[in-house]
């Protein structure tokens, strides 16, 4: 696509439109080789930077691949023949798709303090579930709002990661021999994502943690990892639904480990919607007809600590407000573009 007069960056689209799961991974990898080998770049330098070795990493997503294997075998097919047709192993994949678990049970980050640090493995000696009721508010990951308006059916999000990603993101447009198709917006290499299907069910993302609970995944040697099903291939699953309990449901009971922890918004063009808080060993459901997320716990026995940035609680504080100032009477996509557009204040949504 050409640029439009406003400068606007474009967003390549790859049809996926193999027959079997091992044809659409080959198709994936081979149409996206360069982005995936940038996209894997980027997030190896991340891990590192994090706290991870390479040993560590790829005993993590192996770890994972047997679980994803017991529950969702195609997807481990899919995944294997993207990691051949792109010339990467098998285990960078599966750890590009488990990229928020990973980067959840980070031991260290850009900005802490020895003594932040020296918390931490503290922490890891301490085999019972981490009670510290500080903030995580060292946070440099991305923000993002998503909302969902009864009206209209209208499910929307920001997505605001690393700049450096901004020239990978790809949407695919996957289609099945049985007719289901979805399309989503992903980054090269990972199989699910933000997207809709053709049964009018969509699912967004926001990223939320509890660094002292994540930390203790793997041990204070990190040689075993408690297998779960990532949260991307959650996603994946919600999009591969034909409806929408079946999906919640699916989300609901998935394994999980103390590094599961992200709230998946399910939404459905019928008017139905749930935010599903994966808190680790808990989980929390939430339903209404416009609801919101940002970057912060609002349960799973979280809620009374701080466990976002500023700009979590701030998104979260004005988007209550919008919300309240809905009018009947404007299309819900326009409302939902004036919500997520919206630049009031320090920490703005937008």
């Amino acid at each position: 696509c050409s640029p439009s007069k406003r400068n606007r960056k474009c967003v390549r689209v790859v049809d996926i439109d193999g027959r079997t799961p091992q044809e659409k991974g080959r198709q994936h990898g081979e149409f996206l080789r360069k982005q995936i080998h940038e996209c894997w770049k980027f997030y190896l330098d991340l891990f590192h930077r994090v706290g991870w070795k390479d040993a560590e990493i790829r005993q993590a997503a192996m770890d994972i691949r047997g679980c994803i294997q017991r529950f969702f075998p195609a997807y481990v097919q899919e995944m294997k023949a993207l990691a051949d047709s792109a010339g990467l192993e098998e285990w960078q994949v599966i750890a590009l798709n488990s990229r928020t678990e990973i980067l959840n049970a980070r031991r260290t980050a850009p900005g802490w303090t020895a003594e932040k640090k020296k918390e931490i493995q503290r922490c890891l000696h301490n085999i019972q579930e981490s009670k510290e009721t500080h903030a995580d508010g060292d946070k440099e990951e991305g923000e993002c709002t998503a909302i969902f308006l009864k009206k209209d059916a209208i499910q929307a999000q920001n997505w605001d990661w690393e700049e450096k990603l901004e020239g990978l993101f790809t949407v695919l447009r996957y289609s099945y021999p049985d007719g289901r198709k979805f399309i989503m917006l992903t980054e090269p290499g990972i199989i699910g994502k933000i997207g809709l299907n053709s049964s009018g069910l969509g699912t967004c993302l926001n990223l939320v943690s509890h660094t002292h609970t994540c930390a203790l995944w793997g041990g204070i040697e990190r040689v075993s990892f408690t297998p779960c099903i990532p949260v991307h291939i959650l996603l994946r699953v919600a999009l591969d639904s034909t409806e929408f309990k079946r999906a919640l449901d699916t989300v609901k009971k998935a394994p999980r480990c103390c590094a599961s922890m992200s709230n998946i918004m399910l939404g459905h063009s019928s008017g139905k919607s749930a935010m599903i808080e994966l808190g680790g060993k808990s989980v929390e459901v939430f339903f209404g007809e416009n609801q919101m997320h940002t970057n912060h716990f609002l349960g799973c026995g979280f809620d009374k600590i701080t466990t976002g940035s500023a700009s979590s609680y701030a998104r979260y504080t004005r988007c209550t407000h919008l919300l309240r100032e809905l009018d009947d009477s404007v299309d819900g996509e326009l409302e939902a573009k004036r919500i997520l557009s919206d630049g009031e204040g320090k920490l703005p949504i937008l």
